[in-house]
């Protein structure tokens, strides 16, 4: 898997839009490029199906914990967006997964929580309120539990599509958040379309917890030195883009050229026009990327 790291811009971006990772610099957001980009939603992250190069690999290098002892879960976020909604999936090592009866419960045990504070306008409020917060979870009936938790209120359904599956070593999701959700969440005092170039500030947590609910290890991305879950302090800004990721780009065969099917694993090429677009904004915002061999 390929992965972003947080952290200051150390050294050119390549043509091939890799770069050497460092650590995030404290106080400042680490600019995320999201790619337009229309994922099936079953709860298997496929090849080719998300931005392998963009994705973030939550670390104890970018991540701190507020219970637990240690961070050892292996977690991948993945993340694009269309006209219906913004897309996310991740990929989570754990190799005891603990799973509610209902939906409710879904912040007890394990879970990944998003947060997001669309247009940075929440984080006016400088407070922990005000946040739009999403815990995200395996249930026992075999379906992805989500609970959507209002401006630091109490935990309530919301809508969205999503599955998940087991693998070898953990568990994975994908889902949907349509916009329609978003934009009416927001709506309270805030006026935030979905549109290209605009930003999303980001929170991800991971919650890895007992079948009691007592905690194993939770964990949050941090840019402040500190755990904070105040918008103000959100760690990612997320930028939408209508470009289509370079790691995702099909190379157009030539005139007369015969096309053959593509292995499903089999790398692509990017248009160079769109490498170059992505390599200006990338080192104009400070992003640092990396991709893992």
């Amino acid at each position: 898997m390929k992965k972003i790291l947080t952290g200051v811009l150390a050294v050119s971006l390549l043509a091939s839009l890799a770069i050497s990772a460092s650590a995030l610099e404290d106080a400042e957001r680490t600019d995320v490029t999201v790619y337009k980009n229309t994922p099936t939603i079953d709860g298997v992250i496929n090849d080719g199906e998300w931005d392998q190069d963009n994705a973030i690999d939550i670390t104890a290098d970018n991540a701190m914990l507020w219970g637990g002892d240690e961070i050892n879960n292996l977690v991948y976020f993945y993340y694009s967006w269309d006209e219906n909604g913004l897309y996310l999936a991740a990929d989570v090592s754990d190799t005891d997964v603990c799973k509610p009866a209902d939906t409710s419960e879904v912040y007890n045990l394990d879970a990944f929580q998003f947060a997001m504070d669309p247009g940075g306008m929440i984080a006016a409020d400088g407070a922990y309120g005000g946040a739009m917060f999403y815990s995200i979870g395996p249930m026992q009936d075999g379906t992805l539990g989500a609970v959507y938790h209002p401006y630091g209120g109490a935990p309530e359904d919301f809508d969205y599509t999503g599955a998940y599956t087991m693998t070898d070593d953990g568990w994975q999701f994908e889902m949907i958040i349509p916009w329609t959700s978003v934009e009416i969440l927001a709506g309270d005092g805030y006026d935030w379309k979905h549109a290209d170039g605009e930003i999303i500030n980001a929170l991800l947590c991971v919650l890895d917890r007992e079948e009691d609910g007592a905690v194993a290890h939770t964990y949050q991305i941090t840019n402040a030195g500190a755990v904070t879950f105040a918008p103000a302090d959100y760690p990612l800004e997320l930028h939408l883009s209508t470009f289509v990721a370079p790691s995702l780009e099909v190379e157009e065969p030539a005139a007369g050229e015969d096309v053959e099917a593509p292995a499903e694993s089999a790398p692509t090429t990017a248009d160079a026009g769109i490498v170059a677009a992505a390599a200006v904004m990338a080192v104009a915002a400070g992003v640092v990327l990396s991709k893992k061999h």
